[in-house]
């Protein structure tokens, strides 16, 4: 053998080294309090970092109860309830029209 396998390999962990950093630098930004603030401001939304926070599981497991997303996030479903209701307040969200207004998913 002439070792071109290893060459491969370690050019392979190499570039999945550079790849890793490159998306934990972006992470990094993406996380960082200001870039966070530029977003949101930019949005032209009034939530706060947690309804951003809640409207991104929301996203991300649609549809879903809250109990079940209280679970997802692994808090108490009473800290996940206010920011839907006053969204629907507010006429920015409605839930699932399909549901009842009670045990309603998002």
């Amino acid at each position: 053998m002439d070792g071109t396998a290893g060459n491969g390999d370690d050019r392979l962990r190499e570039a999945t080294d550079r790849v890793a950093a490159a998306l934990a630098t972006v992470g990094n930004w993406m996380f960082a309090p200001a870039t966070r603030r530029r977003i949101m401001a930019a949005s032209g939304l009034e939530l706060s970092l947690g309804d951003y926070t809640v409207l991104a599981q929301i996203s991300l497991h649609a549809p879903v109860r809250l109990s079940v997303l209280a679970e997802l996030m692994e808090v108490d479903k009473s800290t996940l309830s206010p920011p839907p209701s006053a969204w629907s307040r507010a006429g920015s969200s409605s839930g699932d029209p399909t549901r009842p207004t009670r045990g309603r998913s998002w």
